[in-house]
Protein backbone atom coordinates (compact mmCIF):
# COMPACT_ATOMS: atom_id res chain seq x y z
CA UNK A 1 0.00 0.00 0.00
CA UNK A 2 1.47 3.33 -1.03
CA UNK A 3 0.63 6.87 -0.07
CA UNK A 4 -2.08 9.03 -1.62
CA UNK A 5 -0.99 12.13 -3.47
CA UNK A 6 -3.89 14.07 -4.94
CA UNK A 7 -2.95 17.74 -4.70
CA UNK A 8 0.49 18.80 -5.94
CA UNK A 9 0.23 22.10 -4.07
CA UNK A 10 0.73 20.07 -0.87
CA UNK A 11 3.99 18.55 -2.16
CA UNK A 12 7.37 20.01 -1.24
CA UNK A 13 10.66 18.31 -2.12
CA UNK A 14 13.05 19.31 0.64
CA UNK A 15 16.32 17.51 -0.13
CA UNK A 16 17.72 15.52 -3.05
CA UNK A 17 20.75 13.28 -2.87
CA UNK A 18 21.73 10.58 -5.32
CA UNK A 19 20.56 7.87 -2.89
CA UNK A 20 17.71 9.69 -1.09
CA UNK A 21 14.86 12.09 -1.72
CA UNK A 22 13.23 13.83 1.24
CA UNK A 23 9.79 15.29 0.64
CA UNK A 24 6.77 16.54 2.54
CA UNK A 25 3.20 15.97 1.53
CA UNK A 26 0.15 17.26 3.40
CA UNK A 27 2.15 18.01 6.58
CA UNK A 28 3.74 14.53 6.62
CA UNK A 29 7.44 13.90 6.07
CA UNK A 30 8.73 11.13 3.78
CA UNK A 31 12.03 9.58 2.75
CA UNK A 32 12.53 7.68 -0.50
CA UNK A 33 15.75 5.75 -0.02
CA UNK A 34 17.82 3.72 -2.46
CA UNK A 35 20.28 1.09 -1.29
CA UNK A 36 22.27 -1.86 -2.53
CA UNK A 37 21.90 -5.12 -0.61
CA UNK A 38 24.59 -7.49 -1.90
CA UNK A 39 23.84 -7.47 -5.64
CA UNK A 40 20.26 -6.20 -5.56
CA UNK A 41 19.22 -2.56 -5.65
CA UNK A 42 16.20 -1.67 -3.54
CA UNK A 43 14.09 1.47 -3.21
CA UNK A 44 12.24 2.01 0.07
CA UNK A 45 9.63 4.56 1.11
CA UNK A 46 9.38 5.65 4.74
CA UNK A 47 7.27 8.13 6.65
CA UNK A 48 9.39 10.18 9.04
CA UNK A 49 7.96 11.04 12.47
CA UNK A 50 9.62 13.64 14.66
CA UNK A 51 10.08 12.41 18.23
CA UNK A 52 10.28 14.49 21.42
CA UNK A 53 14.10 14.69 21.16
CA UNK A 54 14.02 16.27 17.70
CA UNK A 55 15.03 13.07 15.90
CA UNK A 56 13.12 11.28 13.17
CA UNK A 57 11.80 7.74 13.51
CA UNK A 58 11.31 5.94 10.19
CA UNK A 59 8.09 4.03 9.59
CA UNK A 60 8.35 1.64 6.66
CA UNK A 61 5.67 2.00 3.97
CA UNK A 62 6.79 0.03 0.92
CA UNK A 63 9.79 -1.25 -1.02
CA UNK A 64 10.55 -2.38 -4.56
CA UNK A 65 13.49 -3.53 -6.61
CA UNK A 66 15.00 -0.65 -8.53
CA UNK A 67 18.12 1.39 -8.96
CA UNK A 68 19.72 2.78 -5.83
CA UNK A 69 20.54 6.02 -7.68
CA UNK A 70 17.20 7.81 -7.22
CA UNK A 71 17.67 11.38 -8.38
CA UNK A 72 17.95 10.54 -12.09
CA UNK A 73 14.81 8.35 -11.94
CA UNK A 74 12.51 10.65 -9.96
CA UNK A 75 13.77 14.22 -10.35
CA UNK A 76 13.51 16.40 -13.42
CA UNK A 77 14.41 20.04 -12.95
CA UNK A 78 13.35 22.88 -15.20
CA UNK A 79 16.99 23.96 -15.20
CA UNK A 80 18.68 20.72 -16.23
CA UNK A 81 22.17 21.73 -15.08
CA UNK A 82 21.51 22.02 -11.35
CA UNK A 83 18.70 21.05 -9.02
CA UNK A 84 16.82 24.06 -7.69
CA UNK A 85 14.12 22.76 -5.34
CA UNK A 86 11.40 25.19 -6.38
CA UNK A 87 12.03 24.32 -10.05
CA UNK A 88 11.62 20.54 -9.71
CA UNK A 89 8.86 19.15 -11.90
CA UNK A 90 6.37 17.92 -9.26
CA UNK A 91 4.09 16.25 -11.80
CA UNK A 92 7.02 14.20 -13.14
CA UNK A 93 7.99 13.24 -9.56
CA UNK A 94 4.44 12.07 -8.81
CA UNK A 95 4.21 10.12 -12.09
CA UNK A 96 7.45 8.31 -11.26
CA UNK A 97 6.15 7.50 -7.77
CA UNK A 98 2.94 6.11 -9.30
CA UNK A 99 4.91 4.08 -11.86
CA UNK A 100 7.04 2.65 -9.06
CA UNK A 101 4.00 1.79 -6.93
CA UNK A 102 4.79 4.17 -4.07
CA UNK A 103 1.74 6.36 -4.77
CA UNK A 104 -1.65 4.67 -5.07
CA UNK A 105 -3.41 7.42 -6.98
CA UNK A 106 -2.41 10.55 -8.72
CA UNK A 107 -5.42 12.45 -9.88
CA UNK A 108 -5.47 16.15 -9.23
CA UNK A 109 -8.45 17.00 -7.05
Amino acid sequence: MGIEMNDLSLLEITKVKSWAIYFDYDNKHYLLHGKVDDYESIQELYERHLDENGNYDLIFIKSRYGRDYLSSDYIKSINRKTIVYNQIDKEYFRKQLIRSGFVENGKES
